[in-house]
């Protein structure tokens, strides 16, 4: 079985930011925040608030990029905007934040511009255009495909010829004909252009269908979610599977150059699958929580936000 650390990456990052920020957002409704001079505390607050945690997670897209897996770093970075907008971060605070992120890149930059051609014996440029030619060639195919190579272009076209033939109600199920090493990676990326060969144009509605109503019932549980914590897995998780849907769909007919995107529960994969379920159950985990402030789920992952209301007019008796 392959891994991918991307797919780890990607559910991993999304529980962080969701601590991280259900964490801030208690020191401050406590006002435990780390107290600076007042001309730099809306700064220093930006920088812990924004930057702080865009940095670790840019962090994990540079070791993906450097994989390479440039399809997994887009989904990634997709995700991390995703998760700051959720959020609710006020305008002030964002631009602070990513003015913060901006600066400490540009350092990075002309630190990597000086220090990279000593390390690895080559400009810069010279080894992005090596490490990623194959992303460049697909760009390159996206925007000229008249003038790219016919085996460069071999792959969607037998995408587009497999969606085309499956009509409106398919060749059957199990009949497809480009799946028979016509189709290269017909059980992975372009799984999707098989279920319009053998189910047709319904079957692959029904498909589309399936993740809009997984995206409507991920909604529903983010909006039903007890805590800020809760909220933030059900909505990154459900962002996360439905983004990666839909670049696949854009990958399959060729609305989207091509990139190593898999269908979430269709393509075969490795561990991919796997985590997409691990996705999928916390959203369920989530939804079992409900309005209820003393669900388990919320005590488990936020217990002073979602003590007992009991419990907690007791203290406030007491108090």
């Amino acid at each position: 079985v392959s891994i991918q650390p991307s797919e780890l990456a990607k559910l991993a990052a999304i529980f962080f930011l969701a601590t991280y920020f259900s964490e801030r957002r208690k020191k401050h409704r406590l006002k435990r925040v780390h107290k600076v001079k007042p001309r730099w505390q809306k700064l220093y607050d930006a920088f812990v608030d924004v930057t702080l945690p865009a940095l670790m997670v840019i962090f994990w897209i540079v070791l993906i990029l450097i994989q390479p897996h440039f399809s997994g770093a887009v989904i990634m970075g997709l995700v991390m905007v995703f998760m700051f907008i959720t959020e609710g971060f006020s305008v002030k605070i964002l631009m602070r934040g990513a003015a913060i992120l901006l600066f400490i890149l540009l350092i990075a930059a002309v630190l990597l511009m000086v220090i990279g051609p000593i390390v690895t014996s080559q400009s810069i440029g010279d080894f992005v255009e090596t490490r990623f030619a194959h992303v460049i060639n697909r760009l390159a195919t996206f925007a000229n495909p008249e003038e790219a190579n016919p085996d460069e272009v071999r792959q969607v076209e037998q995408a587009r010829i497999a969606l085309g033939s499956g009509g409106l109600f398919g060749v059957g199920l199990g009949r497809s004909v480009q799946k028979l090493n016509w189709l290269p990676e017909s059980h992975n990326d372009f799984i999707l252009a098989i279920i319009g060969e053998e189910l047709g144009f319904v079957g692959t509605f029904i498909c589309l269908l399936l993740f809009i109503l997984f995206f409507v019932f991920g909604v529903v549980v983010t909006v039903r979610a007890a805590t800020p914590m809760t909220t933030m897995i059900a909505a990154g998780y459900t962002f996360l599977i439905t983004i990666q849907a839909l670049l696949n769909f854009g990958v399959a007919t060729h609305i989207l150059p091509t990139t190593g995107i898999s269908l979430p529960f269709f393509s075969y994969g490795g561990t991919a699958n796997f985590f997409f379920m691990l996705a999928g159950g916390m959203i369920l985990c989530v939804s079992k929580s409900g309005k209820q402030e003393d669900s388990e789920i919320a005590q488990f992952l936020e217990p002073e936000k979602a003590k007992p209301r009991r419990v907690r007019a007791q203290k406030a008796r007491m108090m």
